[in-house]
């Protein structure tokens, strides 16, 4: 098996409004996530969470159907931004159990200390 796998993005429709969609990409490269942390940070270094968080929720939306009256909205913070309260907890549901089993996976099994030193 390939170490670059391709995942399928996957379609949830929005809670408000089911004919309205996202695509989810269920899993980030590490690029997509440094991307995302340097997209919101200060000129100091600071990372601002909010921005952060708005990051990482547009890095994993490939795509969606949202609209106005002028036609379809592009994924950007200010977009993000106008998403219902409900439709927004439902994504960032999604991001809290990506990041949950990032936790898990990260998580050494009782038989292992971690990473190994030894090079083969």
């Amino acid at each position: 098996m390939p170490y670059r796998k391709i995942h399928e993005n996957v379609r949830y429709p929005l809670p408000s409004d089911p004919s309205y969609w996202v695509e989810w990409r269920p899993s980030l490269t590490y690029g997509d996530v440094k991307a995302a942390t340097f997209s919101s940070a200060s000129a100091d270094g600071e990372v601002d969470r909010g921005a952060a968080a708005d990051a990482l929720l547009l890095a994993h939306i490939a795509d969606w159907n949202l609209d106005d009256e002028s036609g379809r909205l592009a994924l950007t913070p200010e977009n993000l931004a106008i998403l219902s309260e409900e439709d927004a907890n439902f994504l960032s549901g999604l991001l809290a159990e990506r990041l949950r089993a990032q936790e898990v996976a990260r998580k050494p099994s009782p038989t292992t200390s971690g990473p190994s030193s030894t090079v083969r």
